[in-house]
């Protein structure tokens, strides 16, 4: 915490005083303090401690509080059939951090999209592993993936011959 004193805030009797008092990075001020041997007025939101009528030596105690991450529950919403989720995967995600899900991408599935509240999203996919990055968590986040089955197309064919630019799934 750092401080500064107004010496124009000093009454003329000498018997009150202002000082001011700022959160480091990380930290805030508190909503209480402790003062010794003065009466005192302790405004948290400008940081402006008044002192007044001292009984003897002053010592004034302002502990900053450590402002901490907000911490949001992550939500995925899909086809369980389709993915199967890392047993590593976060289940929450701090503010200002980036995390990453993957998923394997099951056999006779086309990947569709990815989009998420809540956070920022991308992904990449890699042979039938899907890996979604989140960053900048505002809120609880979701995540939804769509997909699709595919099935494969076995044509017999007897004394016909089929074109080479048929589709050999749906």
């Amino acid at each position: 915490i750092a401080r500064f004193c107004d010496k124009n805030a000093m009454n003329i009797d000498g018997l009150s005083a202002t000082l001011y008092f700022t959160a480091n990075d990380g930290y805030s001020l508190p909503d209480t303090i402790t003062v010794t041997n003065a009466g005192y007025q302790w405004t948290k939101s400008t940081g402006k401690l008044v002192l007044r009528d001292p009984t003897g030596p002053i010592t004034v105690t302002v502990k900053g509080v450590e402002i901490l991450p907000e911490v949001y529950d992550i939500q995925t919403i899909y086809t369980p059939s389709h993915f199967v989720a890392d047993a590593s995967n976060p289940t929450t995600i701090e503010e200002g951090t980036t995390v990453q899900l993957k998923f394997t991408i099951a056999d006779h599935v086309d990947f569709g999209t990815v989009s998420a509240t809540g956070a920022a999203v991308s992904h990449s996919v890699s042979g039938q592993v899907l890996t979604v990055t989140l960053n900048n968590p505002v809120g609880p986040v979701t995540v939804t993936m769509t997909s699709r089955p595919t099935y494969d197309i076995t044509v017999n064919l007897s004394h016909v011959s089929a074109a080479s630019s048929n589709a050999d799934k749906i």
